[in-house]
């Protein structure tokens, strides 16, 4: 069996994988499975084939406040505002230096300080990719954004003290994206805000 996972009595198991699609920058997977009732299945997972994992930084200015972007996602067909973030697709590039890297190409702002809160799965249920979330203390705006061709991205300054209000109300004809509110209690347990 190539994967199996076992928790009170409960194993799944994942004899094939096959690739059922290949396109320049996902793939996208048939995982063939046997349930804990012997029933077989499938399940679809997509893998990003130049990075597996993702770059998260909630950032907080001098004026303590929190720096997020605004960016039309093709996906939701919508705008939608979230932390600065980005792949780890640069050879060599550990996740610090890719965590810094996007920030500054993202908002123009540079982090004195990097702090590494917390790791694990992106969307466990479609993807293998890894998030690894920074926290950035004390940014100073640098230069001017540096976007993808691809990319329009509006820098957003919301407060701490405003954060979850503005995330629970948020702006008309925009999407929230849920896992900003996730880092706050994080952030707090380790007397980081």
């Amino acid at each position: 069996m190539i994967g199996e996972l076992n928790s009170k009595g409960v194993a799944l198991k994942v004899f094939k994988k096959e690739i059922v699609y290949d396109g320049p920058y996902i793939q996208i997977w048939n995982h063939h499975f046997v349930s804990k009732t012997g029933k077989k299945g499938i399940w679809q997972v997509a893998k990003r084939k130049r990075s597996r994992n993702v770059v998260i930084v909630f950032a907080l200015t001098q004026k303590n406040e929190v720096l997020l972007v605004k960016q039309f996602r093709i996906p939701h067909e919508s705008m939608v505002i979230e932390l600065p973030a980005g792949l780890t697709d640069k050879k060599g590039e550990s996740y610090e230096l890719a965590a810094r890297r996007e920030l500054l190409e993202e908002t123009g702002y540079h982090a004195p300080e990097m702090i590494k809160i917390i790791e694990g799965p992106f969307n466990a249920g479609m993807t293998a990719d890894k998030a690894v979330v920074y926290f950035a203390p004390d940014v100073e705006y640098k230069q001017r954004q540096k976007l993808d061709d691809s990319e329009e991205i509006e820098v957003i300054k919301i407060s701490l003290k405003k954060i979850v209000n503005f995330i629970t109300y948020p702006p008309k004809g925009v999407l929230i994206d849920l896992k900003i509110l996730g880092y706050i209690p994080i952030l707090k347990k380790r007397a980081l805000i």
